[in-house]
């Protein structure tokens, strides 16, 4: 069993929230979990309602960021961490960057738990492209598209006037950028695949846009396209600086008791 590791877990995903509580469950490890904005204004408490331990209770929380590549070699040296796991979004690519190059410069050990990709399915109509701006200029005209990729990601599409969107967000969208008709919705993914076909037969998308993230839930609106027919497009993940990478927890576990 390892001793005395002082972890910092860079987090914001469903998947970090479950690794830190099998984490915490190792009764012997100082864990600081690192939230960004990906959940909202208030991150601590959108965490806090997602967890059965409190802060203080078996790991620490801080939320903001670090100030790139050096803020966060100051941070991990200052409190003296000796293993950073990065459970952040796939599409966090500045932040898994960052702490690639931080570990490096301290030769401090960093691994990287990634849920799977999602594959298209017998059914699935996916159009994969690589970057936000290439799913931007891939919509049909006059498409009706249902923006699944965030509030930070959506102003790649307001240059395409001919359009119109749904967003989904958690934070509430400024839509002032757009030229083109706009619904908003502020809510986390449905929860369940009927939901989602309503939402979008309520409002007559054509089109889905979404990131490959792999989480489960979000994965609901993929199967709602399925069922209905409606084109994806999908912008497929984007590639990462190399580190041990890890996708299922009790592995992830094992490796870390290794350390000790």
């Amino acid at each position: 069993m390892t001793v005395g590791l002082r972890i910092l877990l860079l987090g914001g995903t469903r998947e970090a929230r479950l690794l830190l509580e099998r984490l915490i469950a190792q009764k012997n490890l100082d864990i600081t979990l690192s939230l960004s904005g990906a959940l909202g204004k208030d991150a601590t408490s959108a965490f806090r309602k997602r967890m059965s331990q409190k802060d203080g209770i078996g790991f620490k929380i801080r939320t903001g960021g670090f100030g790139g590549i050096d803020g966060l070699v100051e941070f991990i040296t200052e409190h003296k961490f000796n293993l950073i796991i990065d459970a952040t979004h796939p599409f966090a690519i500045s932040m898994s960057q960052n702490a690639v190059a931080a570990a490096d410069n301290l030769a401090c050990p960093i691994i990287r738990f990634a849920r799977p990709a999602w594959f298209p399915q017998t059914g699935d109509n996916w159009i994969h492209v690589d970057s936000l701006q290439a799913s931007s200029e891939v919509l049909a005209q006059g498409a009706r598209a249902f923006l699944a990729i965030g509030k930070q990601s959506a102003f790649h599409f307001s240059h395409r006037t001919d359009c119109r969107f749904l967003i989904r967000s958690i934070e509430a969208m400024d839509t002032s950028i757009f030229h083109s008709p706009v619904d908003c919705i502020q809510s986390m993914p449905e929860e369940s695949v009927a939901a989602e076909i309503a939402l979008m037969k309520r409002y007559e998308i054509d089109c889905l846009v979404t990131k490959n993230s792999g989480a489960a839930q979000a994965y609901y609106k993929v199967e709602a396209a399925r069922l209905l027919g409606i084109e994806v497009v999908m912008i497929d993940r984007p590639t990462l600086p190399p580190c041990p990478e890890f996708c299922a927890f009790d592995e992830t576990i094992s490796w870390i008791n290794c350390l000790s």
